[in-house]
């Protein structure tokens, strides 16, 4: 819902599956558990996961599709906590209304998995800060009078009471994580202030959103021993960093600093594979570029830093890396804008993961340098043994407010660099995300 407008999803089912076969990409649908009632979203799955005996599946035949669309990922509505959902209801309603819309479509289809319309206290609290700072203005929304953080079990903590109502009807939990790479949160002021704060913190926000929730993740699962037997996993399906200042009026190009939160944030979703089904950045956040005709002309910096990281790291197994150098704290309040202890890897100030390919055959190390200097590190490699010669994937920028435009050669690139071997001291350059492959024995 934007503003008083309703989504007029003028895209059909039948061409938002055909885009997706076409990118390669799994469909997943959000239906309206707002306005919607079971019955007709328990009808939606019928029409695209039904057969041609079925009243809606022989209608989607007739439509020019005999075979089902077979859509798996289904879920329950979109930020049912907020205000501006048309349709926004009480915790102790929803929790209700989500309970009847997944019976009913799971009796239609029972091989469909459905996501929470979550929120956890983090992006609850990520919220109420943008409330207070006024980033939004909504005359129809009521001020955050709270202090921030939220408690845990308090009536804002909307995966808490919902889980604890709806577990045997969640598959998966939606997180939306946003960050702000100039700002904190003063628990003090109870306001986002603007701050001055090298590279390495304003790229570190995005990922620390990643972190805090898993730690919110923890509490509940301290509250509900319950949810251990459920296999219940994160769905992150919006993401992206946000420019502005704490008076929300300044807006800056993002340079390199998006696209280096951006590895970062991947890496520590990485670091967090087994608990995370799936996750998609926000639409329209800088991953392609599009001409004056409205074609896509080429990659943002952003969107290298999504194919690079998908090449390689697809089905990939993550390995654990030791170091002697903490993640420092970054500027901000645990469960609203930071976690309680720094995340990332103990390799300070460069972020480092590992992992063997899908098919085991190959060791990948990904190194971010979030930093204006070159770094240098010493790895060493136990349990396996790399052989023979490898390669280098890098994007490297000349300086942090390096961009792709359309037209315009690119300021930067993904490059590819033969390596004799890796070399007991790596030399990583200033602002850049490499990743590095060697067949291992």
């Amino acid at each position: 819902m934007w503003n008083n407008r309703v989504e007029s999803n003028d895209v059909g089912i039948h061409e938002f599956v055909a885009f997706c076969r076409l990118l390669g990409a799994e469909p997943y649908l959000t239906i309206n558990s707002g306005f919607g009632e079971a019955r007709v979203m328990a009808e939606e799955v019928e029409y695209c996961n039904g057969s041609v005996s079925t009243r809606l599946g022989k209608m989607r035949a007739e439509n020019g599709h005999p075979e089902p669309f077979k859509i798996r990922l289904w879920c329950i509505g979109n930020e049912m906590y907020g205000p501006w959902q048309f349709g926004h209801m009480s915790l102790d309603q929803y929790w209700v209304k989500h309970n009847y819309i997944v019976e009913a479509m799971k009796k239609v289809d029972p091989t469909i998995q459905v996501t929470l319309s979550g929120a956890s206290v983090c992006e609850k609290g990520i919220g109420g800060a943008e409330k207070k700072n006024n980033f939004f203005p909504n005359k129809w929304e009521a001020p955050v009078l709270e202090k921030l953080p939220y408690e845990f079990g308090s009536l804002s903590d909307w995966d808490g009471w919902l889980l604890a109502n709806c577990a045997d009807n969640v598959d998966f939990v939606s997180e939306h994580t946003y960050a702000y790479p100039d700002l904190a949160f003063d628990s003090e002021k109870q306001l986002f202030v603007d701050v001055q704060d090298g590279l390495q913190f304003k790229t570190r926000r995005i990922a620390n959103r990643i972190g805090e929730a898993f730690e919110a993740w923890e509490k509940y699962l301290e509250k509900m021993p319950s949810l251990k037997e459920k296999n219940i996993k994160f769905i992150f399906d919006e993401w992206g960093a946000r420019y502005r200042s704490a008076d929300g009026k300044s807006h800056r190009p993002p340079g390199m600093v998006s696209p280096l939160a951006y590895a970062l944030l991947l890496h520590e979703m990485f670091r967090h594979s087994d608990m995370i089904e799936a996750s998609c950045p926000t639409g329209g956040l800088f991953t392609v570029l599009v001409n004056d005709f409205g074609e896509a002309v080429g990659y943002a910096p952003e969107g290298l830093v999504m194919k690079l990281m998908a090449n390689h790291f697809a089905g990939a197994l993550p390995l654990e890396v030791t170091g002697n150098s903490p993640q420092q704290p970054v500027r901000g309040t645990p469960l609203v804008d930071i976690p309680s202890v720094p995340i990332g890897s103990p390799t300070y100030p460069l972020d480092v993961v590992a992992a063997l390919s899908a098919d085991r055959k190959t060791l990948i190390l990904s190194v971010v340098n979030p930093t204006e200097e070159s770094q240098e590190f010493g790895g060493q490699i136990t349990g396996a043994k790399p052989s023979g010669p490898g390669k280098l994937w890098q994007i490297a920028a000349l300086d942090v407010n390096a961009t792709n435009v359309p037209g315009k050669k690119p300021q930067v690139e993904i490059v590819e660099i033969p390596q004799k071997e890796l070399p007991e001291k790596i030399q990583v350059p200033a602002i850049s995300i490499n990743v590095y492959e060697f067949r291992v024995a």
